[in-house]
């Protein structure tokens, strides 16, 4: 029996009205402040810098993009360090809209640079353009990007070349490739037979063809080719080369038919091959030593006389020795120096600061690299040049007397020969009257993923593959991919992927079509931002070949509780160019669909798996891949993770602190602590949460007074009937509570619309989906309650949540964690901005 009156319900459903009202208003509010003073008072920053573009001479446009945080921000373009708007390119014709830089060559094979540089192997200077943003009179600049275009010249004219050699001896045919624009690849014919690479012949970096134990039938005709991977141009030798194999049985000492250069140069995590050949009769041995150390097994092999050494790295730097001996004679000796060289790499810079005015500055750039980076300072994007009060001195600027107009941003650019990487900070230079600094501490910072890559896994699928860069932000909860068809919507794959899985495969696409694809980082805050766009056309006949034949697992090792450890070979028996590697993985006891990680780089040979569970065995396999699709599978290795005592693993891998919380984790799976830098912003939104709670219980404890009043006047109203019968049938009593022995039908809300089944009970609720994703506990509400109380505690401490509108099954489908969907796209993301 129901004894409430029906002026108590409607009491009752405008508080709650009010309530969701007045929290929804001031939320919104909320945040809406908060976000419009982030963004204005975030420090200027690039979401995207321009990447080099490399183009085929038929195509004769390129487009080079940037982007900052700021929308307001003014962006201008850089050629060769001028403006845009002041250059005139006599080759280029140069088109800006804002956050573009379109650029048309107008007559490539009239370039002076490439002319310059006809039949040679060496590369020409290439065009570089820079972005330069422009904020609140102050400026930033971008990393150089460049254009390179797509060429192949021809060979160079040359006379034919007679060569002997002696069975059983390697023979060597020679073949200088003239410049191709990516690095060309030589290729061989015999007596007009394509020369397939095998154990018998192997193409050497430096574009000659060695034939290890020549036999009487090698004798014959060969011709060398070039090739453009990029341009499919294919460019062949006009000279031939004749080579004769003869037998003899005297003896003949060894001698160097190839030495090894003087000087080998590397880039350290690139593998070398140092090449020595030696003939003579019998046959001679040639070893491989190193001046004052020995050659480590795991990172070097021999194949022929030729030395190849496998990720290089710095130790692996100093003199090498070929000998060659056969018992006839003495041995003979050559040597050559390995130099390992180095991306640039700023190690330390000086933080934002604030200064007074006529006091000194002084900013270090600290910087490491092979060859030593050249450093150049930039204020506000214009570059630094030593005056009465600018000292440059190697890593250090000092600013002898500063003023207001030494304000803003200052950039650290090192380079050298094989990349560019800056660093910067902002000055404010204060009066003596405390001027503010032009950014305020508070701020959220989010930083979005990079653009992705791209890698065919077939003509229906892709590997997308991304990072994010090391910052001081907010932790990323996981990662969404999102994809779209030209001219269509993007879509949201469904999956969550883990923070520390940067690679996914996207599958069931469209064979032949173009689509963008896009990587949106969810972070601890619940807010979510997304990395630029890449576009891909999934291509059936790609422009260069896919590697066949995967790396080998020869060993795999448990590091920790939850990290496993794997090392593999590689050998390039196809001669195709590999990007790096895909490590598939899932524990042996599932039957679910692998895990999958990217190891980059071709000289790539080990890699440490992390987040894994605890005394748990692993299924491992790999594939090689480079952009025209990945390669066969490798054999499939078993390996264990140590057990541990300490931590506990939830079903996702993720190991659990001891309050039950997932913690932050750093490269080898260590739990960090948080982040410092976001200590204030917590502090402010406690206060302002605090607050909005108090108003919130006024406003209850009014409501609750009002109740009472009403309460009491209701019973003023009854007393004469008290334990009789009233006009609607219910009884009521003294105190106004219901007897024990009655039952009644209690709706709270928001499950008011549960359906119930045929007995009146309310349906079981079993991981009901909430709104933040997380799953509510399995409880059963019946309508046995005796009192009003239980069912309020269950509202008070959150146990029931809203029940979802609808589920959608789809794998592929909108946003669901922000906002509405618009018709461009889901407002997940904000609409593409390229």
């Amino acid at each position: 029996m129901n004894l409430r009156p029906v002026w108590f319900g409607r009491l009752q459903q405008r508080r709650d009205s009010v309530l969701r009202r007045f929290s929804f208003i001031h939320w919104y509010t909320f945040w809406c402040l908060l976000l419009h003073y982030t963004d204005a008072n975030l420090p200027l920053s690039f979401d995207e810098e321009p990447s080099s573009v490399m183009m085929e001479s038929g195509n004769k446009r390129a487009v080079f993009r940037c982007s900052v945080n700021q929308p307001n921000a003014d962006i201008r373009w850089l050629w060769n360090g001028g403006h845009v708007e002041q250059s005139k390119p006599y080759h280029l014709r140069l088109r800006t809209r804002r956050q573009k830089l379109i650029v048309r060559l107008l007559r490539n094979e009239k370039h002076s640079s490439h002319n310059n540089h006809r039949h040679s192997s060496q590369p020409p200077e290439s065009d570089q353009f820079q972005c330069i943003a422009y904020h609140q009179g102050m400026a930033l600049v971008s990393r150089p990007a460049r254009l390179i275009v797509g060429e192949l010249q021809p060979f160079p004219p040359a006379k034919d070349v007679k060569l002997s050699v002696v069975a059983g001896n390697t023979a060597v045919i020679p073949c200088n490739p003239p410049y191709g624009n990516p690095q060309v690849v030589t290729e061989f014919t015999f007596n007009d037979t394509k020369i397939d690479h095998s154990a018998k012949y192997q193409r050497q970096p430096s574009g000659d063809l060695q034939i290890f134990n020549t036999r009487l039938s090698d004798t014959g005709i060969y011709r060398c080719s070039a090739y453009n991977p990029l341009t499919e141009q294919q460019v062949q030798a006009q000279h031939k080369v004749l080579l004769t194999v003869t037998n003899n049985r005297s003896s003949i000492p060894p001698s160097f038919t190839v030495a090894p250069n003087v000087t080998v140069s590397v880039v350290m995590g690139s593998n070398v091959t140092l090449e020595c050949v030696a003939t003579g009769v019998p046959p001679p041995n040639i070893t491989w030593l190193k001046k004052g150390s020995q050659l480590h097994k795991r990172q070097h092999s021999q194949i022929g006389g030729n030395l190849l050494l496998a990720a290089v790295r710095r130790e692996d730097e100093g003199m090498y020795m070929c000998v060659a001996s056969n018992g006839i004679g003495s041995e003979v000796v050559r040597s050559t120096t390995l130099e390992v060289q180095e991306v640039p790499q700023i190690i330390k810079f000086s933080e934002d600061r604030e200064i007074e005015e006529g006091k000194s500055l002084t900013l270090q750039c600290i910087t490491k690299g092979q060859p030593k980076p050249a450093i150049h300072w930039f204020h506000n994007g214009i570059k630094i040049v030593k005056g009465p009060w600018i000292i440059l001195k190697n890593d250090i600027l000092i600013v002898k007397r500063t003023s207001q107009k030494h304000s803003g941003i200052y950039q650290c650019f090192a380079t050298n020969q094989l990349d560019t990487t800056w660093a910067s900070c902002v000055v404010t230079v204060i009066m003596g009257n405390g001027t503010t600094s032009h950014y305020d501490a508070f701020y959220v910072m989010l930083v979005p993923p990079s653009k992705p890559n791209l890698t065919p896994l077939s003509d229906d699928s892709v590997m997308v593959r991304w990072n994010v860069p090391k910052n001081d932000g907010l932790p990323i909860l996981f990662f969404k991919v999102q994809y779209k068809e030209s001219g269509g919507h993007w879509m949201t794959v469904d999956e969550d992927i883990a923070p520390h899985i940067h690679s996914y495969a996207i599958t069931e696409l469209q064979p032949g079509a173009s689509y963008r694809f896009r990587i949106a980082a969810v972070y601890s805050n619940n807010d979510n931002k997304h990395g630029p766009s890449s576009s891909y056309t999934l291509l059936k006949d790609p422009p260069m070949k896919k590697p066949v034949i995967g790396p080998i697992i020869v060993h795999a090792e448990a590091e920790s509780p939850s990290a496993i450890t794997i090392q593999w070979q590689y050998r390039d028996i196809d001669a195709v160019p590999i990007e790096g590697y895909f490590i598939h993985y899932r524990t042996t006891h599932s039957a679910g669909d692998y895990n999958k990680v990217t190891a980059l780089g071709s000289n790539t040979r080990s890699h440490t798996i992390t987040h894994l569970l605890p005394d748990t065995s692993y299924d491992i396999k790999m594939q090689c891949f480079n952009a025209a699709g990945t390669s066969d599978f490798s054999n499939i290795l078993n390996a264990k993770t140590s057990p541990s005592a300490i931590l506990d693993a939830t079903t996702d891998g993720y190991p659990v602190g001891q309050n039950g919380n997932r913690g932050n984790y750093n490269d080898n799976g260590n739990i960090e602590g948080s982040l410092q830098g976001n200590q204030l912003l917590y502090l402010v939104l406690g206060i302002v949460l605090g607050v909005m709670l108090l108003v919130l219980f006024v406003f209850l404890v009014l409501c609750i007074i009002k109740q009472r009043q009403q309460r009491n006047l209701a019973r003023g109203n009854h007393v004469e009937s008290q334990g009789k019968p009233t006009s609607n049938g219910h009884v009521i009593t003294g105190n106004g509570h219901i007897p024990g022995h009655e039952r009644i039908n209690v709706s709270v809300n928001p499950l008011s619309e549960i359906n119930t089944d045929e007995s009146g009970k309310s349906l079981e609720l079993n991981e009901i989906p909430s709104n933040n994703n997380e799953f509510v506990l399995r409880s059963t509400l019946n309508n046995s309650t005796d009192s009003r109380g239980e069912v309020e505690a269950l509202l008070d401490h959150n146990i029931v949540k809203t029940l979802p509108q609808e589920s959608n099954p789809n794998r592929n489908q909108p946003d669901k964690y922000i906002g509405k969907q618009s018709d461009e796209e889901t407002s997940f993301i904000s609409s593409d901005q390229s």
